[in-house]
Parts: C-alpha cells; sequence; structure tokens
C-alpha cells in the first residue's frame, strides 16, 4: 500500500466504506489525515494512510461517526 492514496482506490484495496471515509474526511479531524489537491469543492482527497491507520486503531473517530 502507497503513502498517499485518493479516497477511491484505498477503499478498493482494504474494502473500507468509500461514504464513511468521505465523511470523515469532511469531518473536523479530517485535516490530521487528508488534504485536498487544490481549492476547489470537488477536487481529490489524498490520504495519508499511515496516519489514517493509526487514528482508526486509537478509535479517534467515535465522535464523527
Amino acid at each position: 500500500m502507497k503513502d498517499f492514496m485518493k479516497i477511491r482506490p484505498y477503499c478498493r484495496e482494504t474494502g473500507f466504506p468509500e461514504k464513511t471515509l468521505r465523511k470523515l474526511c469532511d469531518s473536523h479531524l479530517g485535516h490530521r489525515f487528508a488534504r485536498r489537491t487544490g481549492d476547489a469543492v470537488n477536487s481529490h482527497w489524498v490520504i495519508d494512510t499511515k496516519k489514517f491507520k493509526a487514528m482508526w486503531d486509537r478509535e479517534e473517530f467515535r465522535n464523527v461517526l
């Protein structure tokens, strides 16, 4: 797995629900593990997979979901 991936390829590779990951990226914690490729609303999200996995394992998203 790569260190940085877009949402759709990451979800296809890991089986993580895409809708849930998009919700997490838009949450107040999204800036800690993801960034947008541009300034537009429809620009792609790029995820730092190691940071996301660590946050998921520590259950930091409990308040968001």
